[in-house]
């Protein structure tokens, strides 16, 4: 019996001594599992950048004389650089005449700028040849006009959504057309 004991007794100590060996070890037994957290290291992607860009008309006053010059500020706005930019402005003929257009320096070249009087029609196309684009938030030109009659008008920016046959502001990524938004400007002639 004692002979017993002793066998007992010491298989129970080599069990003992394997498992806190694999422990020490971290040598997972069969059939056990491991209740140690494994760590997790949680990174926060960045925000997408909303690619948008806008189309703005304004003047330094809303009403005028006939025979007045009127300066219309054509500006653009975006989110992100661009590679260039086309915009198409409608007018009133019968109350509005075109006598320039300036374009600015916020691109590098003007292949378009034209203004059809008979039609009530102005076009400017400005583009870049920088790589990535450029910083687009300012004016691309300014039109003046002359009053030559008397009534409301608007001076309006050609704009559909998803339309590429109209005003677009294209974007580095993909030549993709980021207008989403314009605003009018509306004009107030008197005798």
């Amino acid at each position: 019996m004692n002979k017993r004991i002793i066998l007992v007794v010491a298989g129970i100590a080599i069990v003992a001594e394997l498992v806190w060996a694999f422990s020490t070890l971290g040598i997972k037994l069969p059939g056990t599992t491991d209740q140690t957290p494994v760590p997790t290291i949680s990174k926060t992607a960045p925000a997408p950048v909303v690619e948008k860009a806008s189309i703005s008309l304004t003047s330094s006053k809303g009403s005028f004389r006939v025979g007045e010059e009127i300066a219309v500020s054509v500006n653009i706005s975006s989110s992100v650089p661009t590679d260039g930019a086309d915009v198409i402005l409608k007018f009133d003929n019968k109350i509005l005449s075109p006598l320039a257009i300036e374009t600015s320096s916020l691109y590098e070249d003007y292949p378009q700028d034209m203004a059809d009087g008979k039609k009530g029609l102005i076009a400017i196309s400005g583009v870049t040849s920088a790589q990535g684009g450029v910083p687009t938030n300012g004016p691309i030109a300014s039109v003046f006009f002359k009053a030559v009659k008397p009534g409301r008008t608007t001076v309006s920016v050609d704009f559909t959504p998803d339309s590429t046959i109209d005003s677009n502001i294209v974007g580095t990524s993909l030549g993709k057309d980021l207008l989403s938004e314009v605003k009018d400007l509306t004009l107030e002639i008197v005798p």
